[in-house]
């Protein structure tokens, strides 16, 4: 399953489904369109992750990336395989 993690800092965030990882990736092409092969995904900021709600992203992956933004005006979420 894959892991999403902070870009910036390297830290573990969560493991989601392959089900939620295929329905972020199509989220994310949708919002902000595809980008460089070795970007996976993108910076985060409130108004993306509004978006993101907004298309439909699971529950447990917008609580992730709300918890690790707060505070903060943006981070990059990236993933790696399992």
């Amino acid at each position: 399953m894959p892991r999403l993690i902070d870009r910036r800092t390297g830290r573990h965030l969560c493991t989601i489904t392959e089900e939620e990882f295929v329905q972020l990736m199509s989220l994310f092409e949708e919002t902000v369109g595809e980008g460089p092969a070795d970007e996976p995904l993108a910076p985060i900021d409130p108004d993306l992750l509004e978006r993101l709600a907004e298309s439909g992203a699971s529950e447990r992956v917008l609580a992730v990336a709300q918890q690790i933004l707060q505070g903060r005006e943006d981070f990059d979420l990236g993933w790696e395989p399992d």
